[in-house]
């Protein structure tokens, strides 16, 4: 049996997430500002490696926390918990960009990486099709294909598809760059 050690770092990182989420409420809302991603502003950049830890709302972090830990878990037991290090980086660096190059608002969450972790279990599959990594992508299509839909609706308010269409496809590079030998 795998050690705990994959789950107590998901959830350290979780912890951290919702600390900042507890700081931006208390803060009455000026946290989001400095964590989010800004497009086209030098100064927006830092939220390239911020914004997955800030979240505009509690339905927003509520969203983003269990397929965060799901997928996470997924990655971290399937394959390692260096890959799911990278995975999230690349995640979160992927969809920031994404979102600093083209997008028009702000952007705070961490759904861009959740994307990016359904992109890297998807990806897998094609990079290297074995039953392991079919069957994770078959259960991560049954828990969160309903979610892939959100890459259509490009009018939802309060929803940034271009984050999550960047971190599905870092996600998808990922898997190619992280293939095992």
């Amino acid at each position: 049996m795998k050690s705990w050690r994959p789950v107590k770092i998901i959830a350290a990182v979780l912890a951290a997430m919702w600390l900042t989420f507890a700081l931006h409420v208390m803060s009455v809302g000026n946290l989001n500002g400095l964590l989010s991603v800004k497009p086209r502003f030098l100064s927006g950049l830092f939220g390239v490696l911020t914004h997955p830890f800030a979240h505009a709302n509690l339905g927003h972090i509520i969203a983003n926390s269990i397929p965060f830990f799901v997928l996470s878990v997924l990655i971290a037991y399937s394959i390692n918990l260096s890959t799911l290090l990278s995975v999230w980086v690349f995640g979160a660096v992927g969809s920031g960009l994404g979102v600093w190059l083209l997008s028009s608002a702000n952007v705070v969450g961490a759904s861009g990486v959740v994307f990016a972790l359904i992109g890297f279990i998807l990806g897998r599959c094609y990079t290297q099709p074995n039953f392991r990594n079919i069957l994770v992508a078959l259960l991560t299509l049954f828990l969160y294909s309903g979610a892939l839909f959100s890459l259509f609706d490009i009018s939802a308010p309060g929803i940034s598809w271009l984050g999550h269409a960047s971190g599905l496809l870092a996600g998808i590079i990922c898997s190619r760059f992280l293939a095992e030998e």
